[in-house]
């Protein structure tokens, strides 16, 4: 059970560092190469960038929703029975986990419903940084809150 533990949280921390770090690595190297293209190459470069990162968006994605709930309801939720506070906070962190998930979607995707999100994509993406950096915080307190 332990090997299972300590493999399910590697892959978990890699799918958070590829979302959280591509979006900040994508953020600050669009918002400084983008003035130095001419106006009519930026539209291609931000797509090339948009289909070149959505597939490594999509695989973090897919590891923290296996790993993030095989995490919570198979070894941490049963280690806290009864300990509202801690589901309290795994709450919070799910909720924000679906709403980058959902930002982060809609800005590697191509439907046309979000061209006006991607269009304001730096926005969006200091959007989905400032949550990520919420949900490593609530991470670090439910890891921190004894068990029962």
């Amino acid at each position: 059970m332990y090997a299972t533990e300590i493999v399910i949280r590697v892959f978990h921390l890699l799918g958070a560092v590829i979302a959280l770090g591509g979006t900040i690595y994508a953020f600050k190297v669009t918002r400084c190469v983008l003035p130095l293209v001419p106006e009519a190459d930026r539209d291609t470069l931000r797509e090339a960038i948009r289909r070149r990162w959505a597939g490594l968006f999509m695989m973090s994605m897919t590891l923290l929703l296996i790993t993030g709930f095989y995490n919570y309801l198979m070894i941490k939720a049963p280690r806290h029975e009864g300990q509202g506070q801690y589901h309290m906070v795994m709450g919070i962190k799910i909720l924000l986990a679906m709403a980058v998930f959902f930002i982060g979607s809609a800005l590697a995707g191509r439907s046309a419903a979000f061209e006006k999100m991607r269009a304001n994509a730096g926005f969006w993406q200091i959007v989905n940084i400032t949550l990520g950096v919420a949900i490593i915080i609530l991470a670090g307190i439910a890891h921190a809150m004894p068990m029962k």
